[in-house]
């Protein structure tokens, strides 16, 4: 969760691990952290959903580097829950996608009455 969700890089994670006299290989953490991504990703969307149904939610962003580029972490808070999702860019469609839960099929829209009125 550390890794996949708060953005932990696995030497700063294995660094955490050590420091609690957990024995662990590079190799071992690496299998731990891959076997599972569905059940994580899956884990993270219902987490950001339930979230969201709550009577507020704060957002903000930061940089973030990866691979030595700039991208942008945006944070999704209330006094249930946190979301850390780090994206290429900071545009409205990413702050979207990441009130999503990051979809597999990027983002999903709704056109209806709703939408509609509020456009016009």
């Amino acid at each position: 969760m550390m890794h996949n969700f708060a953005d932990f890089t696995q030497s700063k994670l294995l660094e955490l691990l050590r420091g609690m006299d957990i024995e662990i290989s590079t190799g071992s953490l690496q299998n731990i952290l891959s076997s599972n991504k569905d059940t994580w990703i899956k884990e993270k969307q219902e987490i950001v959903k339930s979230g969201l149904q709550g009577s507020f939610t704060q957002t903000d962003t930061t940089g973030a580097k990866v691979a030595g580029e700039l991208w942008h972490t945006h944070v999704l808070c209330s006094n249930n829950f946190m979301s850390f999702s780090t994206l290429e860019g900071k545009s409205r469609r990413h702050l979207l996608y990441a009130l999503q839960g990051e979809p597999e099929e990027w983002l999903s829209f709704v056109y209806n009455e709703t939408t509609t009125n509020t456009c016009n």
